[in-house]
């Protein structure tokens, strides 16, 4: 039936070729994120000498096993990567401007924060500014945002990278 050389043959394309598919993804988003030239030439470096590797490898395949594998480990790879890449993340300090039209909306807000611990400043009776230090308290925020919504509350919210 199936040549137990190709079929090997072809798990080894498969598996070089999901490890080259996260390299990339991960290339991509550290070069994203990152202003250092020193890492994005050494992560570049990494992943087109792992391609060449791969180029080389299938130079004799048939071209009708090498695209359907490619497109299949790309899928595979890329939610792979961003499984990696959510295990990873640290928590981020946020910043949440929130505009309250309403009094009622604002007591609503303030008090859920305040409930779950989430620390924010008040501005106004109709603004105030919460401090997201973890995903859980973002969660927290976004989800009175949506509650309080459709009266008109509006948010901004800014990432905060830089602290001393």
């Amino acid at each position: 039936m199936f040549n137990i050389e190709i079929l090997s043959a072809v798990g080894l394309f498969a598996g070089l070729q999901v490890i080259n598919v996260i390299l990339n993804s991960l290339k991509s988003l550290i070069m994203a994120k990152n202003d250092s030239p020193h890492q994005s030439a050494l992560i570049n470096a990494v992943t087109f000498g792992f391609y060449t590797l791969i180029v080389n490898y299938i130079a004799h395949m048939d071209l009708m096993i090498t695209v359907p594998v490619t497109i299949v480990t790309n899928v595979i790879g890329v939610y792979i990567t961003y499984a990696i890449f959510g295990q990873m993340k640290k928590d981020s300090l946020w910043k949440v401007e929130i505009y309250c039209p309403k009094p009622y909306d604002f007591d609503i807000v303030a008090g859920t924060l305040e409930e779950n611990d989430v620390d924010f400043s008040c501005f106004s009776d109709k603004v105030l500014t919460a401090y997201c230090y973890t995903q859980e308290q973002s969660r927290i925020v976004a989800e009175v945002v949506k509650l309080t919504a459709e009266h008109g509350v509006k948010y901004n919210i800014t990432e905060i990278t830089k602290r001393f």
